[in-house]
Protein backbone atom coordinates (compact mmCIF):
# COMPACT_ATOMS: atom_id res chain seq x y z
CA UNK A 1 0.00 0.00 0.00
CA UNK A 2 2.80 2.46 0.87
CA UNK A 3 4.52 1.72 -2.46
CA UNK A 4 1.26 2.38 -4.31
CA UNK A 5 0.72 5.69 -2.48
CA UNK A 6 4.28 6.88 -3.12
CA UNK A 7 4.12 5.89 -6.82
CA UNK A 8 0.78 7.64 -7.30
CA UNK A 9 1.97 10.81 -5.56
CA UNK A 10 5.18 10.94 -7.62
CA UNK A 11 3.19 10.42 -10.82
CA UNK A 12 0.87 13.30 -9.86
CA UNK A 13 3.80 15.60 -9.07
CA UNK A 14 5.44 14.87 -12.43
CA UNK A 15 2.22 15.62 -14.30
CA UNK A 16 1.61 18.75 -12.22
CA UNK A 17 5.11 20.00 -13.02
CA UNK A 18 4.49 19.37 -16.71
CA UNK A 19 1.14 21.16 -16.51
CA UNK A 20 2.67 24.26 -14.91
CA UNK A 21 5.13 24.51 -17.79
CA UNK A 22 2.22 24.87 -20.21
CA UNK A 23 1.34 28.36 -18.92
CA UNK A 24 -1.52 29.97 -17.08
CA UNK A 25 -4.08 29.16 -19.82
CA UNK A 26 -4.03 25.52 -18.75
CA UNK A 27 -4.94 26.30 -15.15
CA UNK A 28 -8.66 26.57 -14.32
CA UNK A 29 -9.96 27.44 -10.87
CA UNK A 30 -13.23 25.86 -9.67
CA UNK A 31 -15.70 25.45 -6.80
CA UNK A 32 -17.38 22.06 -6.46
CA UNK A 33 -20.22 20.55 -4.44
CA UNK A 34 -21.81 17.13 -4.65
CA UNK A 35 -22.84 13.86 -3.10
CA UNK A 36 -20.53 11.10 -1.84
CA UNK A 37 -20.49 7.38 -1.35
CA UNK A 38 -18.65 6.68 1.90
CA UNK A 39 -17.13 3.23 1.48
CA UNK A 40 -17.90 -0.18 2.99
CA UNK A 41 -15.91 0.28 6.23
CA UNK A 42 -17.31 3.64 7.29
CA UNK A 43 -17.77 3.83 11.08
CA UNK A 44 -15.54 0.73 11.44
CA UNK A 45 -18.36 -1.69 10.68
CA UNK A 46 -16.10 -4.09 8.77
CA UNK A 47 -14.10 -4.58 11.97
CA UNK A 48 -17.09 -6.14 13.74
CA UNK A 49 -16.46 -9.86 14.45
CA UNK A 50 -20.07 -10.75 13.62
CA UNK A 51 -21.30 -9.93 10.09
CA UNK A 52 -24.88 -10.02 11.36
CA UNK A 53 -24.06 -7.09 13.64
CA UNK A 54 -22.98 -5.02 10.64
CA UNK A 55 -26.16 -5.86 8.74
CA UNK A 56 -28.31 -5.02 11.77
CA UNK A 57 -26.62 -1.64 12.23
CA UNK A 58 -27.00 -0.71 8.57
CA UNK A 59 -30.64 -1.77 8.55
CA UNK A 60 -31.40 0.80 11.25
CA UNK A 61 -29.12 3.54 9.90
CA UNK A 62 -29.81 6.46 7.58
CA UNK A 63 -26.69 7.97 5.96
CA UNK A 64 -26.27 11.11 3.85
CA UNK A 65 -22.87 12.26 2.58
CA UNK A 66 -21.80 15.46 0.80
CA UNK A 67 -18.59 17.10 -0.42
CA UNK A 68 -17.31 20.62 -1.11
CA UNK A 69 -14.00 21.46 -2.79
CA UNK A 70 -11.91 24.44 -3.87
CA UNK A 71 -9.32 23.60 -6.48
CA UNK A 72 -7.74 23.97 -9.90
CA UNK A 73 -7.45 21.81 -12.98
CA UNK A 74 -4.05 21.77 -14.68
CA UNK A 75 -4.28 20.62 -18.30
CA UNK A 76 -1.42 18.61 -19.83
CA UNK A 77 -1.32 20.22 -23.27
CA UNK A 78 1.59 18.10 -24.46
CA UNK A 79 -0.78 15.09 -24.37
CA UNK A 80 -2.85 15.95 -27.44
CA UNK A 81 -6.11 14.00 -27.62
CA UNK A 82 -8.01 16.39 -29.86
CA UNK A 83 -10.28 19.34 -29.21
CA UNK A 84 -12.82 17.54 -27.01
CA UNK A 85 -10.52 15.50 -24.73
CA UNK A 86 -7.82 16.43 -22.24
CA UNK A 87 -5.70 14.76 -19.56
CA UNK A 88 -4.66 16.77 -16.53
CA UNK A 89 -4.17 17.01 -12.79
CA UNK A 90 -6.95 17.90 -10.35
CA UNK A 91 -5.57 19.76 -7.30
CA UNK A 92 -7.82 20.49 -4.32
CA UNK A 93 -6.54 23.17 -1.98
CA UNK A 94 -9.44 22.44 0.36
CA UNK A 95 -11.77 19.44 0.63
CA UNK A 96 -14.65 19.24 3.08
CA UNK A 97 -16.57 15.99 3.50
CA UNK A 98 -19.68 15.89 5.66
CA UNK A 99 -21.65 12.78 6.66
CA UNK A 100 -24.82 12.66 8.73
CA UNK A 101 -25.64 9.27 10.23
CA UNK A 102 -28.80 8.55 12.19
CA UNK A 103 -29.46 5.26 14.01
CA UNK A 104 -32.93 4.34 15.25
CA UNK A 105 -33.75 1.42 17.54
CA UNK A 106 -36.92 0.34 19.32
CA UNK A 107 -37.21 1.52 22.95
CA UNK A 108 -33.94 3.48 22.75
CA UNK A 109 -33.07 7.12 22.00
CA UNK A 110 -31.95 7.88 18.46
CA UNK A 111 -28.19 8.20 17.98
CA UNK A 112 -27.17 10.93 15.54
CA UNK A 113 -23.64 11.47 14.20
CA UNK A 114 -22.27 14.48 12.31
CA UNK A 115 -18.93 13.55 10.75
CA UNK A 116 -16.66 16.12 9.09
CA UNK A 117 -13.32 15.74 7.35
CA UNK A 118 -11.13 18.62 6.17
CA UNK A 119 -8.15 17.97 3.93
CA UNK A 120 -6.71 18.37 0.45
CA UNK A 121 -6.45 16.11 -2.61
CA UNK A 122 -4.50 15.55 -5.82
CA UNK A 123 -4.80 13.16 -8.72
CA UNK A 124 -5.23 12.63 -12.46
CA UNK A 125 -8.36 13.74 -14.33
CA UNK A 126 -9.70 12.94 -17.80
CA UNK A 127 -11.97 15.58 -19.38
CA UNK A 128 -14.52 15.30 -22.17
CA UNK A 129 -15.94 18.59 -23.50
CA UNK A 130 -19.01 18.07 -25.72
CA UNK A 131 -19.42 21.89 -25.88
CA UNK A 132 -17.28 24.91 -24.96
CA UNK A 133 -19.42 25.73 -21.91
CA UNK A 134 -20.00 22.20 -20.54
CA UNK A 135 -17.43 19.55 -19.60
CA UNK A 136 -17.41 16.15 -17.93
CA UNK A 137 -14.50 14.92 -15.79
CA UNK A 138 -13.58 11.46 -14.54
CA UNK A 139 -11.06 11.57 -11.69
CA UNK A 140 -9.09 9.64 -9.08
CA UNK A 141 -7.43 11.51 -6.21
CA UNK A 142 -5.50 10.84 -3.02
CA UNK A 143 -7.28 12.68 -0.20
CA UNK A 144 -5.16 13.10 2.97
CA UNK A 145 -7.30 14.30 5.88
CA UNK A 146 -5.83 16.94 8.18
CA UNK A 147 -8.74 17.46 10.61
CA UNK A 148 -11.71 15.17 11.22
CA UNK A 149 -14.39 14.86 13.83
CA UNK A 150 -17.60 13.20 14.92
CA UNK A 151 -20.23 15.06 16.96
CA UNK A 152 -22.65 12.59 18.56
CA UNK A 153 -26.10 13.26 19.96
CA UNK A 154 -27.52 10.40 22.04
CA UNK A 155 -30.48 11.39 24.15
CA UNK A 156 -29.32 14.22 26.43
CA UNK A 157 -25.66 13.18 26.30
CA UNK A 158 -23.73 14.94 23.50
CA UNK A 159 -20.15 13.79 22.97
CA UNK A 160 -17.53 13.92 20.28
CA UNK A 161 -14.30 12.69 18.75
CA UNK A 162 -11.53 14.60 17.00
CA UNK A 163 -8.62 13.47 14.84
CA UNK A 164 -5.68 14.85 12.89
CA UNK A 165 -4.68 11.88 10.73
CA UNK A 166 -6.29 10.01 7.88
CA UNK A 167 -5.99 8.93 4.25
CA UNK A 168 -8.93 8.70 1.89
CA UNK A 169 -9.46 8.42 -1.85
CA UNK A 170 -11.81 10.15 -4.27
CA UNK A 171 -13.05 8.74 -7.54
CA UNK A 172 -16.04 9.89 -9.50
CA UNK A 173 -17.62 12.14 -12.12
CA UNK A 174 -17.87 15.94 -12.40
CA UNK A 175 -20.22 18.03 -14.49
CA UNK A 176 -18.55 21.41 -15.02
CA UNK A 177 -20.06 24.74 -16.05
CA UNK A 178 -17.30 27.37 -16.25
CA UNK A 179 -15.83 27.47 -12.68
CA UNK A 180 -18.77 25.70 -11.00
CA UNK A 181 -18.97 21.91 -10.64
CA UNK A 182 -21.43 19.30 -9.51
CA UNK A 183 -20.07 15.88 -8.62
CA UNK A 184 -20.92 12.34 -7.61
CA UNK A 185 -18.02 10.50 -6.02
CA UNK A 186 -16.95 7.47 -4.01
CA UNK A 187 -14.81 8.43 -0.99
CA UNK A 188 -13.47 5.41 0.94
CA UNK A 189 -10.57 5.41 3.39
CA UNK A 190 -9.97 5.95 7.08
CA UNK A 191 -9.53 8.63 9.74
CA UNK A 192 -8.21 8.21 13.28
CA UNK A 193 -10.46 9.81 15.94
CA UNK A 194 -9.96 10.27 19.67
CA UNK A 195 -12.36 11.20 22.47
CA UNK A 196 -12.42 14.98 23.16
CA UNK A 197 -14.81 15.31 26.14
Amino acid sequence: MKRFLITTMLFCLVLLSAAQEQGIDSKRFYLKAGISGIGPNFYGLNDAPDDNFRKEVLKNTKINAYNFEVGSLFGIDMIDLGDQYQVGIDVNYLTVNYVSLSQSYDNEPDEDHSFFEIGSAIGPVFTYAPTKSFELDVFFKLNPTWISGDVISYGDQPMGYLGFKGMKYKMGLNARFDFLMLSAEFNPGYTVLQDWD
